[in-house]
């Protein structure tokens, strides 16, 4: 997400035909009930959860800690600990010796989700709802996830997702997922207006945003990524993207891209924007708590930069560079020196200033070398990515990016 302006047979049976299984990868079966005028939902269901993501016995699940009524049980599962204190709400979930693989969680809860919410709603006007407000159980290391959800949107709404939809009644839609995900992210309103693209679609309830020209700049922008990227194979779905009337960040999950009210931007700021967030399709992997989260944020900003550069020039790229290194002021610790989650400006400034000067220093084809063997390895970790890179390219492009990273 970049800061916006305004800124087990069974379970391989469960996620069905055609879909392929990740290692580890929990499977999600739930039922949804919303209710938009008392901004409420109501969720029952299962989680099908590998023992491989159990530590020491138990299993961690975070959750929103305006879940009321929570009850969590199961076979193989001897107690719940309940969360205490503020903050995202930790399920304990002590397990039985025998627990049998994957362990099967039941739960039921609801919540209400606050109308200002700075990314969720669940409103008579417009329905959002994604990670940020952790609407349903996650597991405390945030793997990828499988799911089936069907979602009683409480009137006749339009359902927007990146994966499977099937609509059974008004207002009510089955999704399922073709591709692994860490949450279960959708959008809905009505009387939506839609754009058809080759390799886009847009959605809005705005009725003056321009549809049309978002189609237009999301197609230029793929084409480009399709190119760079080498993976046809990524660009069989088109990306949705979904213009909301939030006033708030947007945020990319795959296919499936929800920007807040874009009316203002200018056209080539929006073109950087919908760049950044179409290469997190590749850069999304690496755990966004920990040193390893600029692999997510710092690669997918300095990609939609190598588009930038592409289609704007060397004058543009050297500006934004110019406007980096100005902010990058502002916190001077090198990539090298976080133990934990970067800082913003490591994230969004620094990072990419780290990739340009690798960039320079090996080439743009080789750049690019690294930008597909990433993708193909899908690193997540920073030992990974310099593994990577010595194989890739040998000894001394390593050295040169953990130097880099210890002092750009």
């Amino acid at each position: 997400m970049k800061p916006f302006l305004l800124i087990a047979p069974a379970l391989l049976l469960a996620m069905g035909a055609g879909v392929s299984p990740q290692t580890a990868s929990p499977f999600y079966d739930l039922d949804a009930t919303l209710d938009p005028a008392a901004h409420r939902v109501q969720v029952t269901g299962s989680l099908l959860v590998p023992l491989s993501l159990a530590l020491d016995g138990t299993l961690v699940l975070l959750h929103s800690p305006d879940a009321r009524d929570v009850a969590m049980s199961g076979p193989g599962i001897l107690a719940v600990e309940a969360p205490e204190g503020e903050g995202i709400a930790r399920y304990v979930l002590t397990l039985d010796e025998d627990a049998t693989d994957p362990v099967r969680v039941d739960v039921s809860y609801h919540l209400t989700v606050s109308p200002t919410h700075r990314l969720n709603r669940v409103t008579p006007s417009w329905i959002e709802l994604n990670i940020d407000s952790f609407w349903h159980p996650v597991v405390a290391s945030i793997p990828d996830i499988r799911y089936r959800v069907r979602l009683d949107l409480g009137g006749d709404y339009e359902l927007i997702s990146g994966d499977r939809v099937r609509k059974v009644g008004p207002g009510i839609y089955e999704v399922e997922n073709d591709i692994a995900r860490r949450d279960i992210p959708f959008s809905a309103g009505r009387d939506l207006r839609k754009a058809v693209g080759d390799l886009s679609e847009s959605w809005s309830p705005l009725p003056d945003a321009d549809l049309e020209a978002v189609v237009a700049k999301s197609d230029s922008i793929l084409e480009f990524l399709e190119a760079y990227t080498g993976r046809p194979q990524d660009f069989e779905r088109p990306r949705r993207v979904v213009l909301t009337p939030r006033e708030e960040s947007g945020y990319s999950r795959k296919n499936y891209v929800a920007m807040s009210d874009i009316r203002e931007m200018t056209p080539i700021d929006l073109t950087d924007y919908l760049a950044h967030e179409f290469s997190h399709y590749w850069f999304s992997g690496a755990n966004f708590q920990t040193r390893h989260h600029w692999l997510t944020e710092s690669f997918a900003e300095y990609v939609s930069m190598i588009f930038m550069r592409h289609s704007y020039g060397e004058a543009w790229f050297d500006h934004d560079l110019a406007r980096k290194r100005e902010r990058a002021e502002g916190d001077p610790t090198p990539l090298a020196d976080f133990t934990g989650r970067p800082s913003e400006i490591a994230l969004y400034q620094r990072g990419p200033l780290v990739l340009a000067a690798f960039e320079e220093a090996i080439g743009p084809e080789a750049f690019r070398t690294v930008i597909r063997a990433f993708i193909r390895d899908d690193i997540r970790t920073n030992e990974a990515l310099l593994e990577m890179i010595e194989a890739e390219l040998g000894d001394g492009a390593r050295a040169t990016l953990e130097h880099l990273m210890a002092t750009v």
